[in-house]
C-alpha cells in the first residue's frame, strides 16, 4: 500500500525527471507545502489524482509554484540605496540577478547603472520559464509609480518605466542593458564574471546542506572585490567568513576579498 511518502516522493520525482528540476536543493517540507497548494488548486484527490492530472501545462504551474514569485520595483529600498552608493562612477559593471522572478529586480539594477549613467549588462537568471518570459517581455500589470517618484536615488522613474496601455513596460535604455535565462543557479554561466551578484530571498528555499554549494557557485562567478547581496531574513554561513567582509550586516551587504 502506498503511504503518504510514497505519494509526494513520486511527484518529486516527476519535478525531477521530466521538469529538470533539481530537487535535491530543496528542503522536503518545503517541496511538501507548494506540491499540496497546486493540488489544492486542480480539486485532486491524493497523489494518484494529482498525478493523472498532471498535463504539460500543469508541469509549468508546478515549477511555478515552487518559486514565491513576489517582488517590486527595488524591494527593500534601503539597499537599493546602499547598492547605488557602492556602483562605481565610471566604467561598466556586470550583475547577476540569482533567482530573477519576472524581472522587477534585474531591471531595477539596470534603472540604478543607468541613472549612475555607467555601462551594464545585467543577467537574469531563473528556473521558472514562465516568469522568464515575462521578464524578458519587460510589462507588468500594476506599478507603485508614486512610491518610486519618492525614491532619493531616481531623479526621473518616468525615463525608465512608462505606461503603456492598461500597464506598464520599461524602456530601451533598460532593456538593452538587460539578459534572462532560464537556469538553475546551480548551472550558472561560468564562463561570466560579475561585480555585483544579487541572490536575495533564494536561500530560504535550499537545504541547509546545499546552501554552501549554492553560495560556492555565485562566488566562483564573483569577482574578486565585487559585492554579494542577500535578502534580510539570510545569513553568510560561517565557513565564508574569511572570503567576505561584510559592508552591512542589517542588509546583508558583503564584499568578496578572494579565497
Amino acid at each position: 500500500m502506498e503511504t503518504t511518502d510514497d505519494g509526494l516522493d513520486r511527484v518529486i520525482e516527476l519535478l525531477k525527471d521530466e521538469a529538470g528540476l533539481d530537487t535535491g536543493r530543496y528542503s522536503r517540507s518545503y517541496l511538501s507545502r507548494r506540491i499540496s497548494s497546486r493540488m489544492r488548486s486542480v480539486g485532486a484527490d491524493g497523489y494518484d489524482d494529482y498525478l493523472a492530472k498532471v498535463d504539460e501545462e500543469e508541469r509549468g504551474r508546478l515549477v511555478s509554484a515552487l518559486w514565491i514569485n513576489v517582488t517590486e520595483f527595488f524591494r527593500n529600498e534601503d539597499v537599493w540605496e546602499l547598492v547605488h552608493e557602492l556602483l562605481p562612477e565610471d566604467g561598466e559593471v556586470r550583475a547577476l540577478s540569482a533567482g530573477c522572478s519576472e524581472g522587477r529586480e534585474t531591471y531595477s539594477f539596470s534603472i540604478l547603472t543607468a541613472e549612475k549613467g555607467i555601462d551594464a549588462k545585467v543577467e537574469g537568471v531563473d528556473i521558472d520559464g514562465e516568469a522568464v518570459k515575462r521578464a524578458m517581455s519587460g510589462r507588468y500589470d500594476e506599478v507603485d509609480i508614486e512610491r518610486l517618484e519618492n525614491l532619493d536615488f531616481l531623479s526621473d522613474i518616468n525615463r525608465y518605466i512608462r505606461e503603456d496601455g492598461d500597464g506598464y513596460v520599461v524602456t530601451d535604455e533598460v532593456r538593452d542593458r538587460v539578459g534572462f535565462h532560464r537556469s538553475d543557479v546551480s548551472d550558472l554561466m561560468r564562463s561570466l564574471s560579475f561585480d555585483f551578484v544579487l541572490c536575495r530571498n533564494l536561500l530560504i528555499y535550499v537545504n541547509d546542506s546545499e546552501k554552501a554549494s549554492v553560495l560556492e557557485g555565485l562566488t566562483e562567478v564573483l569577482n574578486e572585490g565585487g559585492y554579494l547581496v542577500l535578502g534580510k531574513t539570510e545569513r553568510m554561513p560561517k565557513e565564508y567568513d574569511d572570503a567576505f567582509e561584510t559592508v552591512d550586516s542589517r542588509l546583508r551587504v558583503y564584499r568578496y576579498v578572494g579565497d
